[in-house]
């Protein structure tokens, strides 16, 4: 049986970050370039990882909270369905007591 995957994909997120700065690093230690071009080189993509991973933040931010509100939606429609059922359950409870 497979694994239900309902999560938010931070672990993937993470994951596909950590790759990424994995592979940038080796490629860069594996291409044959002059000192002052690789620190040039190294100094703009860790400014364009910056940049990713903030955009990255920002996202899961942006999705934390909508999951926080539909949270806090779902609940309060439990709680509004609870009332109206113990209501409910009151009504014919009185009802039943009223025909004995």
């Amino acid at each position: 049986m497979g694994q239900d995957n309902n999560g938010s994909g931070i672990g993937f997120g993470l994951g596909l970050a950590a790759g990424l700065v994995l592979g940038v690093g080796v490629g860069l230690l594996m291409a044959p370039k002059e000192g002052a071009a690789l620190r040039r080189d190294l100094a703009d993509r860790a400014r364009r990882l910056r940049e990713d991973a903030e955009g990255f933040g920002r996202d899961m931010g942006r999705s934390a909270k909508d999951m926080a509100e539909h949270g806090s939606e779902f609940a309060s429609r439990v709680r509004v369905a609870a009332s109206e059922g113990l209501r409910e359950a009151r009504r014919h409870m009185d009802h039943a007591e009223e025909s004995v």
